[in-house]
């Protein structure tokens, strides 16, 4: 495991922006906070899938919870593409600025 963060770490050094992929089901256990606190000087974003999966209500208390936050979250269902839309948006915002 120790290997495969350093790993991961060496590659992020690389990019411009980072897209952490996580459980719609499991917001908080999606997210490796270690990680995300390693690669701090980059962009994160966060994409929780299979949010179709999950009740409404949790989903829109995760919803508000992000709504306020810096860091980009985005609730997909890759399967029917929700939501796929909102990412591509903020790529291109990017690439605009």
């Amino acid at each position: 495991m120790a290997k495969a963060e350093r790993l991961m770490r060496e590659e992020a050094k690389k990019a411009d922006i980072i897209f952490l992929v996580g459980d719609a089901r499991a917001v908080e256990q999606s997210i490796n906070r270690n990680f995300a606190a390693s690669v701090k000087n980059r962009r994160i974003a966060y994409i929780f899938n299979k949010s179709d999966l999950c009740d409404e209500k949790v989903l829109r208390a995760w919803k508000s919870y992000y709504s306020g936050s810096e860091t980009p979250v985005f609730f997909t269902d890759c399967l029917k593409r929700t939501g796929l839309d909102d990412i591509t948006e903020y790529m291109r915002g990017l690439k605009a600025t």
